[in-house]
């Protein structure tokens, strides 16, 4: 176990509503704002690690330390049995503590997941990757979920959103005022790839093309004021429809792959 477990920090205080928060010294009919919260800011400045805060950041924080003690109370839970809940938590979170063995297993534990990668020579292989890619949780090209029908909550919905890029927004990609940032970012790239693999040669060229096929999907991306658009968003078909639309990629297919119910 990383001895950083040991150093237990403090809790992160309760997040609450509290008058003291406000600043009444501002005038509300000038600075609505200021005078709802001006004093939090004051008390709550943007801790080191952090490059935003706000109350919900601080419920994550609080919810991150109420977990942590948590698993470590699996961790060591004697007398369950092995296939218990408690006990499978407990082990996971050892696993991912024991800082000597995740290095010394490096990227084994994903080399099936790479020999897939490597071994995509068409978009027909690429296809079947895919949706193996996203029934773990590994999302690429665009992403899907399940939740309640926006217009009919009584039952849940397939939803199909764009996805497949790393920046936080389409604008990355397009907008001059990033373009600093877009350099570094392959640089970034540039160090994953020399991570997974040293001796890689041309790393300038891996990390182009897949900046080159994050902007093809940005630039066919819809922009932010659009995605608030809730009509705009709302585009229901069933999946006969789905697969005449994208011929290319069999979309009725992917489904199949994934298990998704009729």
């Amino acid at each position: 176990m990383n001895k950083n477990t040991e150093d237990k920090a403090p809790h992160p205080e309760i997040p609450k509503f509290s008058l003291d928060y406000m600043d009444p010294n501002k005038n509300p009919f000038v600075d609505f704002y200021g005078y709802a919260c001006g004093n939090w800011f004051t008390t709550h400045p943007i801790p080191e690690d952090k490059t935003r805060w706000g109350a919900f950041n601080e419920l994550i924080e609080r919810n991150t330390y109420v977990l942590r003690d948590i698993l470590e109370e699996c961790s060591k839970s004697t007398g369950e049995s092995r296939s218990s809940v408690k006990n499978l938590l407990g082990k996971f979170y050892i696993s991912s503590m024991d800082e000597t063995a995740v290095e010394r297993l490096g990227f084994s534990p994903i080399n099936d997941l790479i020999a897939m990668v490597d071994n995509i020579k068409s978009v027909e292989d690429m296809k079947k990757v895919i949706p193996r890619f996203h029934s773990i949780g590994i999302p690429c090209f665009f992403d899907f979920y399940a939740e309640p029908d926006e217009k009919n909550s009584e039952y849940y919905a397939l939803h199909i959103y764009q996805g497949g890029i790393s920046l936080p927004d389409r604008e990355y990609y397009i907008n001059d005022s990033f373009s600093k940032l877009r350099e570094e970012y392959e640089k970034h790239i540039q160090n994953m790839f020399l991570l997974l693999r040293p001796y890689l040669r041309n790393v300038e060229s891996y990390s182009s093309a897949v900046i080159r096929i994050e902007k093809y999907l940005a630039q066919n991306s819809r922009a932010r004021a659009d995605l608030r658009d809730a009509e705009k968003n709302y585009n229901k078909v069933n999946l006969e429809s789905l697969g005449r639309k994208y011929k290319t990629f069999d979309m009725l297919d992917y489904f199949i792959s994934l298990k998704v119910p009729r």
